[in-house]
């Protein structure tokens, strides 16, 4: 009886602190927010703090539009629904792990299970927010590999003498299981089209999504749109581009890695040679003396 109440108390604790630390959370940063759009110059740090860690605003995949809610809910559905399903999993965790085994590790003091409760939880949150990270720049390599094929498919689009509007639904649908982020873009870009006219929607598909290919991308069909130019040759332009672009980087990254490879030369094929060279001569030394 004793075992299970050593697990439910703190199990029970650490619920009812964490639905505390949440709801404060949440009440803090709807004041914050008005704080922040009245006076944001006069943010203390404690309160930059709160906006850096516990907002709900994610601006690394694309700007500070308000317009780019989709990708918002693209994550939400994915990561980001993943990612609050581990948090409660780390906390349960390491409340259990502490539980089970503080006697082998000698710990008996509430105050020091709590620490190691704490630090467990603080190393799970560091390694879920660098996997976190890492889906997001996997989402945006896989659009930015995407473009350049998506655009290949626009410019036939085109050519057979498809609309812009026809265009994006055909291409989106055609790369959805391979660039699937890429295909949401482009479908939300038409929905727009329809409310806003289609323009208006490339205009804001390049202000809010921030990613150069993407953002090209829009920025070229709106030119041409504007202009009245060959919406075929700019793609075809813009396509080879984006390739070239992607080449010098590789060459860039490669031009780099011989820089790069001279420190473990060093460490691990020149110093062992140097040793082994020198070190009969020492041993030999060291005997005659």
């Amino acid at each position: 009886m004793n075992i299970s109440l050593d697990i439910v108390i703190p199990i029970a604790i650490a619920i009812v602190v964490t639905y505390i630390m949440r709801k404060f959370i949440i009440s803090y940063n709807r004041k914050l927010a008005m704080r922040r759009f009245t006076d944001s110059d006069n943010l203390s740090r404690f309160d930059k703090l709160m906006l850096s860690f516990f907002s709900t605003e994610r601006t690394s995949l694309f700007s500070d539009g308000t317009d780019s809610t989709y990708i918002e809910r693209y994550f939400s559905d994915g990561v980001y629904k993943k990612e609050k399903v581990a948090k409660m999993i780390i906390g349960l965790a390491g409340v259990l792990l502490v539980q089970l085994f503080s006697d082998e590790l000698g710990v008996s003091d509430w105050i020091l299970k709590f620490a190691l409760m704490g630090g467990f939880y603080v190393v799970g949150m560091i390694i879920l927010s660098a996997w976190v990270r890492m889906r997001k720049a996997d989402e945006i390599k896989n659009v930015s590999e995407g473009v350049p094929y998506a655009v290949d498919l626009m410019a036939i689009c085109v050519q057979t003498g498809t609309s812009v509007e026809a265009m994006l639904v055909y291409v989106a649908k055609d790369i959805k299981l391979q660039y699937p982020l890429l295909s949401l873009i482009l479908l939300k870009t038409y929905d727009r089209s329809n409310v806003i006219g289609t323009r208006a929607a490339l205009e804001e598909l390049s202000n809010n999504i921030d990613i150069p290919e993407v953002r090209s991308l829009a920025y070229s069909l709106n030119q041409s749109i504007k202009f009245g130019t060959s919406i075929y040759d700019v793609l075809m332009t813009l396509s080879s581009d984006i390739r070239e672009l992607k080449l010098l980087t590789i060459e860039e990254k490669v031009g780099a890695l011989s820089a790069k490879m001279s420190v473990p030369l060093i460490l691990f094929i020149l110093m062992p040679i140097v040793i082994l060279i020198t070190a009969p001569g020492i041993f030999r030394l060291m005997g005659a003396s």
